[in-house]
């Protein structure tokens, strides 16, 4: 019996991998979803509103319906859709079951691509940002308040 319960937590430990079906298959597991997501939202609501959960839920439903019914085509488009620059496409390198070691490894090549630079200096960052049209701040350092001077730093 101690060899049981030795082994156990290991035995816990072993993840599973299984394949998902995009076809019938999904359709099905969101369908089984809404279900059980609209009767637990019912009996939550059941429980504080006494007088009218039926209400409640009539309004929640629609949009875990549409959500239901449009995230495989949300998927889809981004997936076919969204072209990824080559800086945060990541495509041929993550298979699912990375480690944590191994996303730290794949952190570190994504600081090392050239483009990097764009993201991590705060200079061009911010004239990428205006470049775009996207409103940035004018500071491009901080400080603690006892190290500000006159906006420079102590």
């Amino acid at each position: 019996q101690l060899l049981i319960l030795l082994a156990m937590p290991s035995a816990m430990a072993v993840r599973t991998v299984s394949k998902v079906d995009l076809g019938n298959s999904y359709l099905a597991a969101l369908e089984e979803g809404e279900l059980r997501s609209s009767e637990r939202t019912f009996a939550r609501f059941a429980a504080a509103f006494p007088d009218c959960p039926e209400l409640q839920q009539a309004r929640l439903k629609p949009g875990r319906s549409f959500i239901a019914s449009s995230y495989k085509g949300f998927t889809d488009s981004a997936v076919n859709d969204f072209p990824l620059k080559p800086l945060f496409d990541k495509t041929g390198k993550v298979r699912g079951d990375e480690t944590y070691e191994r996303l730290v490894q794949l952190h570190i090549e994504g600081l090392l691509h050239e483009d990097v630079k764009f993201l991590e200096d705060k200079l061009l960052l911010k004239e990428m940002a205006q470049k775009l049209g996207v409103p940035a701040t004018t500071s491009y350092f901080g400080a603690h308040k006892k190290e500000w001077e006159s906006g420079k730093k102590a």
